[in-house]
């Protein structure tokens, strides 16, 4: 009785997030008011698979092809040795693991072997580049032409279990400093940020409001994918996915180093992951402000270097 109720619950759970998913597929990077409204129930190392609707992507760049059912996937980058999902999931119930570059397969590969389990882990690169446009060309086109030359803004932002401080005029001045170059300035918030005083503040300055959606969003990588295309250039105060997204789709990377205050409400094995990546981000910030932190259009092979290391 017991597990035919836990596997009502989980098909009731995924068929949510099938509504959820389809209700959601046309809703575009400007109607982000929409997105907070995305209904979605936690199927453990199945939601890690669903996040960005990254084993979509997977799918494309990887020849062994990708089951959300059957395989992992690390659904963002990791700086650190830390092992995160890995270590928190069993793993030797995966058929394959997904991962960014051959640094991380290394870590994961050694994990694994140190624990007796025999699996393929495969570094596929991006993700991003495997994701599928939202719109059309004809479409981005057309933005492109109403919205000019685009600063996208990713301020960095809370998740679910780590809520994180900024002085967002702090932030904001650091975009008025190199407005002139554009003619559009893009601000992209994630759905914790949505309604927040982040968002007032940019609709203040006449910034254009937009986002990639619910993180549980199927579309989410498409969604990003059109703003970074459509940019001229993206702009951070944080260490993420982002960076190596961005070059890896051609479009250059400005970073500005920023103090940001980490509340960690998460359990205590996820918070000892948190810290441990928190320690390597503040490592590398200082090599991110070195290769990123001076406003240029140039994407440099240094630049190239440090993206390859950890995404590719």
């Amino acid at each position: 009785m017991i597990t035919i109720t836990k596997h009502l619950r989980k098909f009731a759970a995924i068929y949510g997030y099938a509504i959820s998913m389809f209700r959601f597929w046309h809703v575009s990077y400007f109607e982000y008011k929409q997105f907070p409204k995305f209904k979605f129930t936690s199927i453990k190392h199945l939601t890690a698979n669903l996040l960005y609707g990254n084993f979509f992507a997977i799918s494309k760049l990887s020849e062994s092809g990708f089951n959300p059912f059957l395989d992992f996937s690390e659904h963002g980058i990791v700086f650190s040795e830390s092992l995160q999902n890995i270590e928190t999931f069993n793993m030797a119930k995966m058929r394959n693991i997904y991962t960014f570059s051959q640094r991380r397969k290394k870590i994961i590969e050694n994990y694994l072997k140190s624990k007796g389990i025999k699996k393929n882990v495969y570094a596929v690169g991006p993700y991003i580049i495997g994701a599928n446009n939202f719109y059309n060309d004809r479409k981005r086109l057309e933005l492109k032409k109403k919205y000019g030359r685009i600063l996208l803004c990713f301020p960095a932002h809370s998740i679910y279990e780590v809520k994180n401080i900024f002085d967002y005029n702090e932030f904001i001045a650091s975009i008025d400093k190199v407005s002139m170059h554009f003619d559009s300035i893009f601000i992209c918030l994630h759905l914790l940020d949505i309604g927040g005083p982040i968002e007032k503040l940019c609709k203040q300055k006449g910034y254009v409001i937009v986002s990639n959606g619910c993180p549980y969003d199927c579309r989410f990588l498409s969604r990003q994918k059109d703003l970074m295309q459509l940019a001229d250039m993206t702009m951070s105060n944080s260490l993420g996915t982002h960076i190596g997204y961005s070059i890896a789709l051609g479009t250059p990377f400005y970073y500005v180093p920023q103090a940001i205050t980490n509340i960690s409400t998460s359990s205590e094995k996820q918070n000892e992951h948190e810290k441990i990546e928190k320690v390597k981000k503040d490592e590398l910030s200082h090599v991110v402000e070195e290769l990123f932190g001076r406003f240029s259009f140039e994407i440099t092979s240094e630049q190239m270097d440090f993206v390859n290391t950890y995404w590719k």
